[in-house]
């Protein structure tokens, strides 16, 4: 657990991570919303993040999430809490498609609080052990920068329809 929690008590630290889930997977969300706006609109994206936003609405991961909430539904938005990769994703293609704003919200309510609970306990303990075993050695932290590569690269493959 982080420096700043030690002390706290565990439903502090709890309603913590809960709202930063919550918040981060509204940002993207309104993000992606306000940029398929402008881009129906043909306007001309004010500042850096928007511009940014406007090229990820072109790209090849919001086709995937795209994907997987038409297939899925609103049941897609709490399930990509308890996934690693593909969170931004989904928020994300959530507010592409046009899931209505309270809809979207109440369907993060299941995925903030598993993922609180996950990280309030296990989540955070299990990433620290991991890098701090990690640290010592070189080529484990290599080992892992190429495992997460290949993942990053089986999925991205895998969600864009290539097969081969």
């Amino acid at each position: 657990m982080p420096e700043v929690f030690s002390g706290m008590p565990i439903a502090v630290v709890f309603v913590v991570f809960f709202l930063g889930a919550f918040v981060r997977g509204h940002l993207i969300y309104s993000l992606t919303k306000y940029g398929t706006e402008l881009a129906v609109d043909r306007a001309r994206p004010r500042g850096p993040v928007m511009a940014k936003t406007l090229a990820w609405l072109d790209s090849s991961a919001a086709d995937s999430g795209i994907r997987i909430i038409r297939r899925f539904g609103l049941v897609a938005v709490p399930a990509a809490y308890l996934t690693v990769g593909i969170q931004t994703v989904i928020m994300g293609a959530a507010g592409v498609v046009g899931i209505p704003r309270w809809q979207f919200a109440l369907a993060q309510i299941p995925g903030c609080l598993a993922w609180a609970a996950i990280y309030t306990t296990v989540g955070w303990a299990a990433w620290e052990a991991v890098f701090i075993r990690a640290a010592g050695n070189w080529w484990a932290v290599a080992a892992l920068v190429a495992a997460a590569g290949a993942m990053g690269w089986w999925l991205r493959r895998r969600m864009t329809g290539h097969t081969g």
